[in-house]
């Protein structure tokens, strides 16, 4: 391979062994990607798996990293050259994994996550299944928490509900008392107006029989 990194120059599934420290081994197949930059010297390999929602390993390598690795692993090839080999090495296990003993195999070390995190090594698969769990277990409260927030604002919702009702039925009887009350008003003045009326015309009637009373007299 050329020195200049290409943004994604590798992504495929390749068959591995998952070899574990506490547990016996297993084959999987799980997608790799790789990619990088030449101007950021930086290489980029992902591992998943689409079975395993857990398993997720991400390594950004960087030249000044690859010299310790070269040196730890006893590597024959610079930089430059070694993402050509590591993609040649993943297709030769491509290409070997019908075989029933293949020549050429991919095998992933899964060992305890406290070894690793305290080595510098990328996380293990209990790690990342730790954590999901932990992210799951965070997303469960807060779920509650909401439930139980909306379950409050539901209560409170239904005695405003009730006491808007009440306010409404008291509102209704004031309505009705006031109205009623107007009526009475009304009546009692129609009764003021007629009984004036009469008064008014009693007294008419008397001064009429007066002044007829003077007259004769006169007369």
């Amino acid at each position: 391979m050329e020195s200049a990194l290409e943004p994604s120059f590798f992504n495929g599934e390749v068959p591995v062994t998952l070899k574990y420290t506490d547990r016996e081994d297993r084959r999987a197949t799980i997608t790799a990607a790789a990619g990088g930059m030449a101007r950021q010297r930086v290489l980029n390999l992902q591992l998943t798996d689409e079975t395993d929602a857990y398993l997720l390993y991400s390594l950004h390598l960087s030249e000044d990293d690859f010299h310790a690795l070269k040196t730890e692993q006893s590597l024959l090839v610079d930089f430059a050259t070694f993402p050509g080999k590591l993609v040649e090495l993943l297709r030769q296990c491509q290409a070997c994994a019908a075989e029933e003993q293949p020549r050429f195999v991919a095998e992933l070390s899964v060992g305890d996550s406290a070894a690793s995190s305290s080595a510098g090594k990328p996380p293990t698969l209990e790690r990342w299944r730790a954590e999901g769990e932990r992210e799951e277990r965070e997303a469960a409260a807060e779920a509650a928490l909401l439930r139980e927030q909306t379950a409050e604002l539901r209560r409170e919702n239904s005695g405003l509900a009730a006491a808007n009702h009440a306010l409404e039925k008291a509102a209704g009887a004031s309505r009705i008392e006031v109205a009623a009350l107007s009526a009475s008003t009304a009546d009692k003045d129609a009764l003021v107006a007629k009984t004036s009326s009469l008064l008014e015309a009693a007294a008419d009637a008397r001064r009429y029989e007066w002044g007829r009373g003077i007259a004769t007299r006169l007369v």
